[in-house]
């Protein structure tokens, strides 16, 4: 955003204008390829020309800003909803432990590798402690019989990450959900609007831009509606 602001800045007119067209898909899990993009037309229309042929311009030199979205972002959007081995979530928290900030990275990491040494070992009752984790009883197979234990698993956990780049970080809520089935384990990370974490961040950009450039700002496509005449 702040190259933006840069470049109008230096070229600016009078009559300069920004726009912002935001993308929406339905549905909050699903998020557009192109979450917006913020236009600066330098050399806009004048606000009341008289005649109108000489206060029309080409509309012709702009400026784009498209945010892209940060490779951290895209990848706990690639994993939102959709379940996890015990081995694969264990990898998962392996590789992105920055980003989990409740409870630790050092935490979920200790609790993802206990899993993934307990792949062999049957899942069954689950009970919930009233402060925000679930109690997971289990039973491992060793020498002389079955050994018995049990394994505290957080229901929320919280992310800090920038979801566009050269952007803010953000603290980002989420659901943290297993499944016992056949006394195996799933788990299931569910982003709390992943939609609106990118709407206040989009929300956020347009209003440092607005400020930094001094530009009424409108929201949507704008297009030229007038042309200046061709010199004969």
């Amino acid at each position: 955003a702040q190259s933006l602001i840069d470049y109008v800045n230096r070229h600016k007119t009078a009559n300069s204008l920004l726009t912002f067209d935001r993308t929406y898909t339905k549905g909050a899990r699903k998020l557009p390829d192109n979450p917006g993009t913020f236009r600066a037309i330098i050399n806009y229309h004048e606000r009341d020309p008289f005649p109108v042929r000489e206060g029309a311009h080409w509309c012709d030199h702009v400026a784009l800003y498209a945010p892209r979205r940060t490779p951290e972002w895209e990848r706990w959007i690639a994993i939102d909803g959709n379940a996890m081995t015990q081995e694969g979530f264990a990898e998962f928290v392996e590789d992105n432990i920055r980003d989990i900030a409740e409870p630790t990275g050092a935490q979920m990491l200790a609790l993802a590798l206990d899993f993934q040494a307990r792949t062999d070992s049957r899942f069954g009752r689950a009970l919930n402690l009233g402060n925000g984790s679930v109690q997971l009883d289990y039973v491992e197979a060793v020498q002389g019989g079955d050994a018995k234990g049990q394994m505290v698993v957080p229901t929320n956990i919280k992310l800090g990450l920038r979801p566009f780049v050269g952007g803010d970080a953000y603290a980002i809520p989420a659901r943290f959900r297993y499944r016992v089935s056949g006394g195996s384990l799933t788990f299931t990370v569910i982003l709390d609007r992943p939609d609106l974490i990118e709407e206040t961040a989009l929300e956020q950009a347009l209003t440092a831009i607005t400020a930094g450039t001094e530009l009424p700002a409108i929201r949507g496509t704008v297009l030229p509606a007038v042309q200046p005449a061709k010199p004969a």
